[in-house]
Parts: C-alpha cells; structure tokens; sequence
C-alpha cells in the first residue's frame, strides 16, 4: 500500500524535477466557424476525442471582444456588446468520448423579436474535463510514476447576422518604419460585421502610374467594433524603400471569398507618400 504522505512527497518532487506524463486531450472540431442568419438558423458542429485516453467534456459558451493587437479577451458581456449569448441553444452541454469517437452538438439561434440589425457573436468551447492525478508504484528507478490529464479546451466562433449590415472597413494612422527591414504599421477597423480578408501594400509611381509590389498578403480577422494595430513588412522590395522617395505606399485589404479561396472586393485602401 502506498503511503499518502509518501505519495504526496514524491508527487511534489516529479512536479519540480519536470517528469511528469502528460495525457493532454486532443479535441478536433468541424467546422470552424459557425454563420447564421435570419433564413439559417440552426448547424452542428462534430467533436471528435483525437487524444488517446477517455475523456469527458464540457459544453459552454463565452463571449469576446478584440484588443487593438488583434488578440481576443473574454470577458462578461454588457448591454452595449454584440453578444448572441442569450438567443443561442445547443445540446448536449456536457459528453463522453472515447479515443477516436465523435458526437454532434446542435446549435439553433433564436433571436427574439425587435432585434436590431447587425452582427452578434459568441463562442462555444468544448473542453475538457481533467481527472485527478494518479500517482502509482513502478518499476522506475524512483519508484513511482505520475500521470496528469490537463485541462485543454477548443472554441468555435458563431456569427449571427441580423438583417443585412454592410461590410465596411477603415485604415488610418499610417506610419512608415524605413532601415534594412522596412514596415508599414496602421490601423483596421470594422463596423458592424466581422472582417476576414487579405492586407497587401504596393508602392505606386505618381507621375506614371507604375506599380511595384511592395509585400506579401497577410490574412487579417477584424471583429465588429474592433480597431486593429497592423505591421506589414515590406519584404518584397529588393532594393530597400529608400529609393523609391517620392512614390505613394498603397495599403488594401480586401474581402477574402472562402467559396472562390481568394481575394473578393475592396473593403478599404488608404495612401502614404515615401519620403
């Protein structure tokens, strides 16, 4: 039998010298991103266990806002936030999955009469559940081994559109970081739907019409409301910006359309002379 104060001591010993057994769940869910509207109401979403143990999971949601680093905060929504908290019902809340198994939880948006239109969000986490650590005697040089579950979790965005607010965006406070690896740095803001498309700069010859690809194409997600610090480098440029003083930096982000996998429209573009 071993001893608990024993069990506790080595227990202690493991956690500080690193050799602990993880048995994290691996949660994989489809699809990723959940829209609804006013004609599509209801989805579902497949969990599946991909880790190697059993595990059981808890089924919730929370809501989010974006930071200007383009990170998202969880936080108690107010009355002001677009949250779809309260009109979005799914079950199960909680399930049991065996390694390899899979189940559906069904999501259905009722949004209540008078809603004004726009855009309102949550996400729903699947995470989860760890059991307590066990700890047992081994063969190992100590005499014990330790194995812990942690505790991962899995969050899908649900989107819910209300009516048909336009997809509009704004770049301002543009600054230009010239040297060896120059950079461009602006903000992107939403309005009242959730962005994703492609940021691009091209630098632009005023006298004739020239162009000059001056970077890659970064995918970009603005949430609604959200006002976003962006750096793009300029790493297309071979010969550095500096010789291009005089010529106009390009900034676009456009639309990415999922169905065609590429850029779509214009959502916004804004102009900065190299100097």
């Amino acid at each position: 039998m071993l001893n608990r104060r024993k069990a506790g001591f080595w227990f202690s010993v493991i956690l500080l010298l690193g050799s602990v057994i993880r048995a994290e769940a691996l949660v994989q869910v489809e699809p990723s991103l959940v829209e609804l509207d006013d004609r599509n109401r209801t989805a579902s979403i497949k969990v599946t266990n991909a880790g190697s143990v059993s595990e059981n999971f808890r089924v919730y949601l929370s809501f989010s806002d974006m930071d200007e680093t383009g990170e998202l905060v969880e936080k108690r929504p107010g009355d002001e936030d677009p949250s779809a908290i309260d009109f979005i019902r799914f079950m199960p809340r909680s399930m049991s999955l065996d390694p390899g198994e899979h189940q559906l939880v069904r999501l259905r948006a009722r949004m209540p009469e008078g809603l004004e239109e726009g855009e309102y969000r949550a996400h729903i986490y699947f995470q989860n559940v760890p059991e307590a650590p066990e700890i047992s005697e081994s063969e190992e040089e100590d005499g014990f081994s330790t194995t812990i579950s942690f505790s991962t979790r899995v969050g899908v965005p649900i989107m819910i559109t209300r009516g048909s607010p336009p997809f509009t965006a704004g770049i301002d406070d543009i600054s230009l970081s010239p040297g060896r690896e120059p950079k461009v740095i602006f903000n992107i803001s939403a309005d009242k739907r959730t962005l994703r498309g492609v940021v691009a700069a091209a630098l632009v010859c005023p006298e004739s019409g020239e162009t000059v690809k001056a970077s890659a194409e970064d995918f970009l997600v603005v949430y609604s409301g959200a006002r976003v610090r962006h750096t793009l480098a300029l790493d297309e440029l071979d010969e550095g910006l500096e010789v291009y003083r005089g010529w106009d930096l390009r900034i676009t982000y456009n639309r990415y359309d999922r169905d065609e996998e590429g850029v779509g429209g214009l959502l916004a573009e804004e102009y900065i002379k190299v100097k």
